[in-house]
């Protein structure tokens, strides 16, 4: 079997860390929807595009259904909410989060409940993740900071938004410090807060405070021992130190966790890379 390079690891038991850095933002929130689409826009972002070039990506059936309902809405604007949300329900069948987003959003501003905001900043985020180009990807940071903003308006102890709003403005803007402090602010109210504390874990990573992130990353296993990639994160951690034996045990002990043959050959070859790489050095 080929060996593994350092990236190429990070791909395999990365995609975990990838997927978990669920939590990526845009800018303070603006003082409405219209501001916020129009700040988008001047970005070069234009949401009504992408909601016509989302269409093209449906099936026939799934144009008619839309052109239909919105028939329905136009003729009897009464029901354009349920309107509205049925033609989400189709984008987010289609995995589309952003169009989405787009209606979930339009029902929020007609009738803003906790519930509705959740949904289009849920998905705002989902796009944001997905986003390849630099237009696309701070239009979606924006949409859902305001989303996650107006959610935590309604219920300030919402944590999973606050956490997930955190993590926007830590990784999606270039105020990193307030979404650290919306982190630190959800783990003093629940310090058992598993995904709070795992992203600060990231983003000590990032930052190059190692040992703050093991800390981080051993809470997270304390919170939920369940959680076992966090193994596999803190053996990248102690990799990142040059600490070879501790980075070694714990993916041995994530590969202890896995039942999928293809992953655990990976995991081997790549631990039998550590181990020849230090054996070279000694």
């Amino acid at each position: 079997m080929r060996s593994l390079s350092r990236s190429q690891l990070l791909l395999i038991i990365g995609t975990l860390l990838l997927t978990s850095l669920i939590y990526f933002a845009p800018r303070e929130g603006t003082d409405s929807a219209k501001a916020n689409t129009l700040q988008a826009k001047t970005m070069g972002f234009n949401f009504d595009e992408l909601v016509i070039k989302a269409k093209q990506q449906l099936t026939s059936e799934a144009q008619n259904s839309i052109l239909n309902f919105e028939t329905i809405g136009e003729k009897k604007p009464s029901r354009l909410i349920e309107v509205e949300d049925s033609i989400a329900t189709i984008f987010d069948r289609a995995n589309i989060p952003v169009a989405a987003a787009i209606y979930w959003e339009k029902i929020a501003m007609k009738e803003s409940t906790e519930k509705h905001w959740l949904n289009a900043a849920y998905r705002y985020f989902d796009g944001f993740k997905s986003a390849t180009d630099s237009i696309g990807m701070p239009a979606m940071v924006d949409k859902a900071i305001f989303c996650y903003s107006k959610v935590l308006e309604l219920n300030p102890k919402n944590l999973d938004a606050k956490t997930d709003l955190g993590v926007c403005y830590a990784e999606g803007t270039n105020n990193p410090m307030k979404g650290i402090g919306l982190l630190r602010e959800v783990v003093s109210i629940n310090p058992r807060h598993e995904t709070a504390q795992m992203n600060l874990g990231f983003l000590a990573v990032k930052s190059g405070q190692l040992d703050k992130a093991i800390a981080r990353f051993d809470t997270v296993l304390m919170i939920n021992p369940k959680n076992i990639e966090i193994y596999s994160y803190i053996g990248d951690v102690y990799l990142k130190k040059g600490d070879k034996e501790h980075a070694i045990s714990n993916f041995i002990k994530y590969k202890s966790f896995l039942t999928d043959t293809i992953r655990i050959n990976q995991v081997n070859a790549y631990i039998k890379q550590i181990k020849d790489s230090k054996e070279q050095i000694n």
